[in-house]
Parts: C-alpha cells; structure tokens; sequence
C-alpha cells in the first residue's frame, strides 16, 4: 500500500509476519518484523509492501481510515497485521518537537535499551485488540501516546555525543534542568544568572552549553518559548491580552504584541481570530528548533 504522507508523525507497528517500508523523502528501506516499530517524524509519503520493489496496488486514501478502522486485502501469502496511526501534537511547539527528530525511527523490540519499556507496551496494544472489547480502540490510543513519549526519551538517548538540537539539550543533565524551568514557568523573570544557579553551574558554562546545545542563547529561546506558550493559551483559555501579558512576563501589552508578531507573523488578535475562524496554525511554531543544529 501507499501514502501520500499526513499532517503529524505517522507510525507502523508490526504486530505479525513481516514487511518492508520505503521512505519517499529519505530513500530509506527498512525490513520490519514482528515487533517492529517505525516512526515517521515527517509524516512523509511512503508504502509498504512484502518485497522492496513490489509496486503498490492500494492507496491509503481509498481505504475506510479512523479510529478502530480494519482493512484486509492482498493475495495468497503469508499473513502480516500493521497497526498504523499517527501522532498529532496540540502544542504549538508540537511541529517543532517533530522536526528535531530523525525522518525516520526504527525500533526494534530487540534493541537493546528499549527491550524493557517496548515488550511490555506493545503486549497491551495486542492483549487489548485481540479481546475486541467495548473501549479497546480508546485503550490502544491512550498506550499509544505512552509509547510516544518513550520513542522520544528512546531518541534523545541513542544520539551520539557530539550531536546538537534540542532533544541533545534535554537529555543533558544541567542545560535539561534549565529546559525545564522555562518550559514550567515561562512567565518568570527568569535570567541567565538564575537559570545557570539552578542548574548548578556558572553563567559562563551554562552560557556556552545552552548556545552550543540548543543552537541559541536562552535569552533568545525563552522569548520564543514565551510566544508558543501564549499561543496554546490564545487557543485554550478566553483571557484577555492584557492578563496574558502579564502572566507571560512582559512588560504590557503593547511589548507582548510587538513580540508575538515578529515570532508568528500575526498580532495575538490575529491568531485568536484566526483560530476562531478554524484556519489549521498548527505547524506555526515549525521553525522554533533550528533544525540546522541537529545532526
């Protein structure tokens, strides 16, 4: 079968027989076993098939997709069953976390350092679709975005040492720690002498490190966490500017619209418009990560 690709990171979990994936963008071509587990970060088009050269005869966009949706088709071979899905983040760093992926994550329930968390979440996607009971489908969605945040734990970990970005930041013990005091309060008076004490090291360190890992200063970088973090609550709560402002850290609201623009291209009455009016701003926050800092 093929895919044209879709909004978000789409996945494959190879629940029985075998199968090979073809990557569009990338080229790659991955053999995938039971057990397997493929991440699409991109959500790039792609097919999968019994053989690499096999020519797809379905397309993802004839067959019934959905929550819970079945599909069997094929020839007289031996079996394989695909549980496939994929992963929208709300967020409006979400399009940015995925892109400081790699284009495609292989996992396989042999590897090592991932056999502990794998084995154990991808027997209750299995136990849970094999009883077929009332509620299984919003089961498996639930264990499915447990399985994400271990993908992503799993791909900040297995990056060689002298990689960059923003996973490469997180995974590190002081600068991580700093992460995630902006990502917890962004609206505190926060700076580089504060955050570097309490990742317990000095200014110059903690300077050189966040630049050097994250691919900006952290001044640069709580600002625009700052901006994300006031677009998820344009989208989620009806405060007005001028409390949003406030709750931010900036000065009035004036300064809190001048920034929100020069990060988002619109005005935060802009955005809230546009969001009323159902326009898709979810990939707005792509270009938060600087992608060329990641190996």
């Amino acid at each position: 079968m093929r895919t044209s690709g879709a909004r978000g990171a789409i996945f494959h979990v190879v629940l029985g027989g075998e199968c090979w994936l073809r990557d569009g963008p990338t080229g790659a071509r991955l053999h995938l076993e039971r057990g397997d587990l493929v991440l699409l970060s991109h959500g790039g088009a792609h097919t999968i098939g019994d053989r690499p050269e096999t020519e797809p005869a379905v397309s993802v966009a004839s067959l019934p997709v959905g929550p819970g949706a079945r599909v069997e088709f094929g020839g007289p071979g031996a079996p394989t069953s695909i549980l496939c899905g994929s992963f929208r983040l709300n967020h409006s760093a979400g399009s940015a976390l995925l892109s400081a992926l790699p284009p495609v994550v292989h996992v396989a329930r042999g590897d090592t350092g991932v056999v502990e968390w794998f084995d154990v979440t991808l027997d209750l996607v299995q136990r849970e679709l094999d009883r077929g009971r009332s509620g299984a489908d919003a089961m498996v969605t639930r264990i499915l975005d447990v399985l994400f945040v271990q993908l992503l734990c799993s791909a900040a970990t297995s990056l060689p040492a002298e990689c960059a970005g923003w996973l490469a930041a997180a995974r590190d013990e002081q600068i991580g720690r700093a992460l995630a005091l902006i990502h917890n309060e962004p609206g505190a008076k926060w700076t580089v002498e504060m955050l570097a004490r309490r990742a317990g090291v000095s200014r110059t360190v903690f300077f050189e490190r966040f630049t050097a890992l994250v691919g900006e200063s952290a001044a640069k970088y709580l600002a625009r966490w700052r901006v994300l973090a006031a677009a998820d609550l344009l989208r989620e709560s009806d405060f007005d500017l001028a409390t949003l402002a406030e709750r931010l850290g900036y000065g009035s609201e004036d300064a809190f619209a001048r920034t929100f623009k020069r990060h988002l291209t619109m005005t935060p009455r802009e955005y809230r418009k546009a969001l009323a009016s159902g326009a898709d701003l979810s990939s707005i926050g792509a270009a938060f990560v600087r992608t060329d800092a990641v190996h």
